[in-house]
């Protein structure tokens, strides 16, 4: 299962086509490469840190666009640059991905959630073995005023996430911790639509 992206490029281009009316509003926030740079463009994951890129094959972990748990592969048709590649089951906006014993270790499947780093789980459950022991899929939520108030959603206690990277450790149902994903990134400021072009 794979979610395409539909970016305001690919937007343009129907437009021109002279076939299409189309909404800008509708393209989705794509942070693939974003202000990333010449470099990003000649260099991609040769000597780089780009976050775009995994460096150890087979680390497990999420997807670039937390759109999933992942794992790093290496791409011969990307010139053999290593990405993290979400697992065909491990879609967290999936529903049916979910087991029943998944609420245990705050585990939520669903079409508003997101992977994010964490090894939350109930106090007193021993888990044996987890192919992902630190990473889950959560609800997410933009607020506020503007939907630029990221907030988690853990067995119906929501925690705000204010900063990228934020450890929280604190929680009424849980034990253990949850690394937040960038609200600037989650929930991004609403932007200028894309001005439509004149026609010649």
């Amino acid at each position: 299962m794979v979610f395409p992206k539909l970016s305001e490029f690919t937007l343009a281009v129907l437009e021109d086509s002279g076939w299409y009316v189309v909404n800008y509003s509708q393209a989705d926030n794509i942070t693939w490469g974003k202000n990333q740079g010449c470099d990003f463009f000649y260099n991609k994951c040769n000597g780089t840190n780009f976050r775009e890129f995994c460096t150890v094959k087979e680390e497990k972990g999420c997807s670039f666009d937390k759109g999933g748990r992942a794992r790093c592969i290496e791409d011969k048709l990307a010139d053999h640059c290593k990405y993290m590649l979400p697992y065909n089951n491990q879609f967290c906006k999936e529903e049916k991905n979910e087991f029943p014993n998944d609420f245990l270790i705050a585990n939520s499947f669903g079409p508003n959630s997101i992977c994010v780093e964490s090894n939350m789980k109930f106090p007193n459950i021993v888990i044996l073995e987890t192919p992902f022991p630190k990473h889950r899929c959560n609800k997410f939520e933009c607020r506020g005023e503007n939907k630029t108030d990221l907030y988690l959603t853990l067995f119906e206690e929501d925690i705000k996430c204010s900063t990228k990277e934020e450890k929280i450790e604190t929680f009424e149902h849980y034990k253990g911790y949850v690394i937040c994903p960038d609200p600037a990134e989650m929930c991004p400021a609403e932007q200028k639509p894309v001005q439509k072009r004149k026609k010649k």
